[in-house]
């Protein structure tokens, strides 16, 4: 998964990705921080929030303390809103749990 910022978007507003690596079984999954940074999505569950012990820890104040998880759910990646102030949308849609697709930013 890869999250990066476009302009075009409003603040703490991501795109999706997924990148396959040759010769290994599974795809690799990266959030793409707005800063160029990448996060592996190396653990089952990836905590994003404002707190600093989150996986992905943003300096946002739209950001709630823990706001959402990335969690893998056997061949799935899901987007799961932990009651956030601000909720999470994907793709313009307010969500508070979402399959993410693959290849789709």
């Amino acid at each position: 998964v890869e999250i990066s910022e476009d302009p075009d978007l409003s603040m703490s507003t991501f795109a999706i990705e997924s990148d396959w690596v040759e010769g290994v079984g599974t795809p690799t999954d990266w959030i793409v921080l707005p800063d160029g940074r990448k996060v592996a999505i190396t653990d089952e569950v990836v905590t994003i929030g404002r707190l600093p012990e989150c996986a992905v820890a943003l300096d946002d104040p739209n950001v709630s303390r823990r706001h959402a998880q990335i969690r893998r759910e056997g061949p799935d990646v899901m987007i799961v809103d932990l009651g956030s102030t601000n909720g999470t949308k994907v793709n313009g849609v307010l969500t508070r749990e979402h399959r993410l697709q693959r290849g789709t930013p």
